[in-house]
Parts: C-alpha cells; sequence; structure tokens
C-alpha cells in the first residue's frame, strides 16, 4: 500500500480540480451546440458547485500541509559537576592495581626478519634431462642449459640453521639496460614444483637457460614452471605421467637478475653477467649480491 503525505494529497486535489474546472469551462464555452445544449445546461450549476468544493478542499488541504510542527523545547542541559581529584601519595610499596594497569608493556613488535645465509655460487652449463615435469642434471643429457647453483649453508657451531620455506625463484633477463624477458617462477633442478624448502647444508640449481641447438643458436630459450607442489615419486609398479617442461626463445641477454623470494619477502637477489665471445661461446660470471 503507498502511503500519502500531507503535501501529496493537497497536489492531488489541486490536479483534479484545475482538471475540473477546465473540462467545466470548455463545456460552458461549447454550449451553443445543440446536444449539448440540450442536456447538459440542467446540470451546470452543479458542476460550478463541485469545481468550487474542490478549489475549497485544495485551500484546507494546503493549509495543514504548510501548517508548521510545534516547536518542542529540548530538555534543560545541567552544568557538569566539578569534582576535585586531589593526588594521594601512598608511601607503603605493596601491591598497586593501579599501578599495575599503568606498568603494563606494550606486546612486542615482530622482529626484523634474520638476514639470509644463501649462497649463489657461479653459473654452469649442465646438461638436462626432463624429470617427473622438471628437469634433472645428467650425463648424457637432452639438451644443454644454464644452471646457477643456491647453497644454504650448515649453521655454525653453537647457531641454528635457517631453513628457507617456499622458497620460489623469479628471473629478470635485461640488455642495454632494457627488460627483455621475464621468468616469474623458475624451474628447481631435480624438483617438479616452483616452491621448495631450503634445509641448511642444501643445493639446488635454477634453470637461467635452455640451448636445445647448442650456443650457437642466436636465441636463448626460458623455461617457465607453473607447476606450484612437486610430483612424488610413483608407487612400485605404476607409471608416472607428466609433460615435457616447455620453453620460450628470446634475444640473448647481458644480464640476469634472480630474485629468491620466501613467505613474499625477497631473501637473495644477484646478477649475472653475460659475455659471449668469438668461439660463440658464453661466459657467465656473478655481478655481486644485492641484497
Amino acid at each position: 500500500m503507498i502511503g500519502v503525505t500531507k503535501g501529496s494529497f493537497a497536489i492531488l486535489i489541486a490536479a483534479v480540480a484545475s482538471a475540473m474546472s477546465s473540462a467545466v469551462f470548455q463545456i460552458a464555452i461549447l454550449v451553443d451546440d445543440g446536444w449539448i445544449r440540450a442536456h447538459l445546461p440542467p446540470y451546470m450549476p452543479y458542476l460550478y458547485v463541485l469545481c468550487a468544493l474542490l478549489w475549497v478542499w485544495w485551500g484546507i488541504s494546503y493549509f495543514f500541509a504548510r501548517r508548521k510542527e510545534p516547536i518542542v523545547s529540548a530538555p534543560a542541559v545541567h552544568a557538569p559537576i566539578h569534582v576535585e581529584v586531589k593526588p594521594v601519595f601512598n608511601n607503603n610499596p605493596t601491591f598497586s592495581p593501579v599501578q599495575t594497569n599503568q606498568q603494563i608493556a606494550e606486546p612486542p613488535s615482530d622482529p626484523e626478519p634474520t638476514r639470509s645465509t644463501l649462497q649463489v655460487l657461479k653459473p654452469v652449463f649442465e646438461q638436462l634431462c626432463p624429470f617427473r615435469g622438471g628437469w634433472h642434471a645428467a650425463r648424457p643429457g637432452e639438451v644443454l642449459g644454464a644452471v646457477a647453483w643456491v647453497h644454504n649453508p650448515t649453521a655454525e657451531e653453537g647457531e641454528i640453521g635457517t631453513l628457507i620455506r617456499d622458497a620460489r625463484a623469479s628471473l629478470a633477463y635485461r640488455k642495454e639496460g632494457h627488460l627483455v624477458f621475464t621468468i616469474e617462477t623458475a624451474y628447481w633442478l631435480e624438483e617438479s614444483g616452483y616452491e621448495i624448502d631450503l634445509k641448511p647444508g642444501m643445493t639446488r640449481g635454477i634453470v637461467l637457460a635452455l640451448f636445445p641447438a647448442g650456443t650457437s643458436s642466436p636465441f636463448w630459450f626460458g623455461s617457465q614452471n607453473h607447476r606450484r607442489d612437486r610430483i612424488a615419486a610413483p608407487r612400485p609398479g605404476r607409471m608416472l605421467v607428466a609433460s615435457s617442461p616447455q620453453y620460450v626463445n628470446f634475444v640473448i641477454p647481458e644480464e640476469i637478475e634472480i630474485s629468491i623470494v620466501s613467505k613474499q619477502r625477497t631473501v637473495r637477489k644477484v646478477t649475472i653477467i653475460v659475455k659471449r665471445d668469438d668461439r660463440l661461446s658464453y661466459e657467465l660470471s656473478l655481478g655481486g649480491n644485492e641484497i
């Protein structure tokens, strides 16, 4: 059910009265017509009275619609009570609840993450073979690859080793200061997923590039790992079915930036310098540890 306010009800009455008055005015003008003169003249006085009543009704409704609501006086606001508080000195060194609440220490903030001890060794060329959806260093291999080995050293005597959980490696290739190719989730050797746990004393290799046709090719090939979880070894008597890694080609870079991230925090970032000699062979060297 639609509610009608006082203002809208007055507007409705005004509309009806205006329409009725206009109709009566038109009938009064056309009263010379024969049919209208024969049928309507006896009712014309009633129509005049009806129009007048409608306009009176509209005036009353408009008056009540514009009538202001009575002003309600606000309650009196009492003046605040002034209470004088005098300090009380307690000479008795006993337990005080107030002192305890004031002496509650704030919770300690999260400690700063410790600096990672990961070591990135000099990149080398390895013979690689597909292995459980990833890559495996083997001789003889199916494809030549550039690999940067990452080592998590064991702890010194009296210290605790650092476990790097969910470590992932991303690669950025640059030439003449411009970014030419990126790999968000690089392959780890001997692993099928792009996130691994680096335990103390553990060493794993990052696949930097692939050379299906050897180093004489004018292009490098990169392989992006889209699998997050590792593929477990098959049970005895069963065969493991896993697709071989796919790779795409890009121009020969001059620098490779390696970023190793653990729990959304970069724990190691290094740069690999790429040089090519006249014999069409590459020399890969560490450009320094940024983090």
